[in-house]
């Protein structure tokens, strides 16, 4: 189970438990600092339906999660790189591939120095999967 270390203001609280997004802030390590609700479900379902996958870190770690998350706040750690609505995809409990919408930047000090990451994502499969038969529907209209 991911630690989320409660944050004293109530109204960031209550924003991040509220937002239909997935937010992570990781530190300057890699490691989480904070997991939202959203997050935490996520990556909580993904490595019930997927223990093995070898892109999923080690079980019950404080950093299981998907490993392209990781792979996303190890560019904005090494490089500073500002990511907006990259997509990324992952297998479901049911074997179907699901699409998440990540954009991420880097956390910084006054001096500019890069402190950590704040990563946010949206699971985007149903907006995608209505696009790819947008044309079909179309057609069938027509006739």
């Amino acid at each position: 189970m991911y630690d989320m270390l409660e944050t004293k203001d109530p109204v960031l609280s209550t924003l991040l438990a509220q937002l239909p997004v997935g937010v992570v802030i990781a530190t300057s390590d890699g490691d989480f600092e904070l997991v939202n609700e959203v997050a935490r479900n996520l990556f909580a379902e993904h490595r019930r339906t997927n223990p093995a996958e070898p892109w999923v870190a080690r079980p019950g770690a404080a950093t299981d999660a998907l490993e392209p998350i990781h792979w996303v706040i190890a560019r904005i750690l090494l490089t500073g790189e500002l990511i907006r609505d990259e997509e990324i995809e992952f297998l479901d409990q049911r074997d179907e591939w699901r699409t998440l919408r990540v954009s991420g930047t880097a956390l910084e000090d006054a001096r500019g120095d890069i402190t950590g990451a704040l990563v946010t994502f949206v699971d985007v499969t149903a907006v995608n999967r209505a696009k790819e038969w947008e044309p079909l529907i179309r057609a069938i209209s027509r006739l």
